[in-house]
């Protein structure tokens, strides 16, 4: 080195070439390949388990009820038209209780995956249907969901009903009217199974069709069922078990289309001791109801694929049709 005169070394940048580039690119986007269905099926799960979390706070809310009020599970359903309830929809029934009794707002606690966030209840045809129990303008509707009354649960018959007057004679009354029925359900009534199988609530079906839309402010948007139907009048000229086509999945899709237009294949119920289980759609159809594959009618094929021996579905203080076409038997 010549004295005052400093030695420089280049100093060169390696830069990427354009195939090391594309390889990191090909790296990076196989690796979100592989965490996005997994994160996917996280948010699936956390959902579902934010479902179950909802119906067993509704669950604690209506133990809570039932015990200031003489053991009776709930004043009846949440229905407008005069005759399917036993009151006007902000004055009685499962909302009404929860709302004006400050136990809970079921508008709150709706289940968060859904295709429906709304209840078919609360619809405007439903609302003003034939007789209505008082006159309630959609002013006046938005404002009770805002209070919070809403849900996207279906309620169980047993929950709202109990039982028919006359289980014996189908050709006698209605399930869904009032004059026919016991009334709300209480726990005295529940004498043939345990509480632990008598659901007072579970995830709605949305079945698609155009009566089951409704526009809440933001374009037309699915409903979910309100209420069960009750039991199915049997050939034999009695009322036989539960109709549970109403409850249906909600939860986990599998990205096939069922026969209700949407792809989820879980559904929770709560029961009547509080506790909250969740059952697969195994076929496919939308629902948890009857099992018509062998092309027979009821009673012959009246069993629930997806519930049987978890749910019960027959008459709760005779225990008749407690199991498939067995009338008599109890379990």
């Amino acid at each position: 080195m010549k004295h005052g005169v400093m030695s420089t070394r280049k100093q060169t940048t390696r830069a990427f070439t354009i195939i090391e580039l594309l390889v990191v690119i090909a790296i990076i986007a196989l690796l979100i390949g592989i965490l996005l269905p997994s994160l996917s099926k996280a948010k699936q799960v956390a959902e579902k388990v934010k479902c179950q979390s909802n119906l067993r706070q509704c669950g604690i809310a209506i133990l809570t009820y039932a015990s200031a009020n003489k053991d009776f599970y709930s004043s009846g359903p949440f229905d407008n038209r005069e005759g399917n309830g036993y009151g006007a929809i902000d004055e009685s029934g499962w909302l009404a209780d929860m709302v004006n009794g400050g136990y809970l707002l079921p508008g709150k606690f709706l289940c968060p995956s859904n295709e429906a966030q709304h209840t078919q209840n609360m619809t405007l045809a439903r609302l003003d249907d034939g007789r209505p129990q008082r006159v309630i303008d959609r002013a006046e509707r938005d404002s009770l969901i805002t209070r919070g009354f809403n849900t996207n649960y279906t309620m169980s018959w047993y929950f709202g009903f109990t039982g028919m007057r006359d289980p014996g004679n189908a050709y006698i009354g209605s399930p869904l009217r009032v004059e026919s029925v016991l009334g709300p359900l209480r726990s005295h009534y529940i004498t043939s199974t345990s509480t632990s199988k008598v659901p007072l609530m579970g995830d709605g079906r949305t079945d698609g069709s155009v009566q089951d839309y409704e526009d809440f402010g933001e374009g037309e948007v699915r409903v979910a069922k309100a209420f069960l139907d009750g039991p199915a009048r049997y050939p034999s000229g009695s009322w036989g078990r539960q109709d549970y086509d109403d409850f249906g999945p909600a939860h986990m899709p599998d990205r096939r289309q069922n026969a209700d237009q949407h792809d989820r294949t879980v559904g929770n119920i709560l029961f009547a001791d509080g506790h909250v289980a969740g059952f697969m759609d195994t076929n496919r159809d939308g629902t948890f109801g009857w099992d018509l594959s062998g092309g027979g009618a009821l009673p012959q094929n009246d069993e629930y694929p997806e519930l049987e021996g978890e749910v019960f579905g027959g008459h709760l203080r005779s225990g008749w049709y407690t199991s498939p076409g067995s009338p008599l038997r109890r379990r």
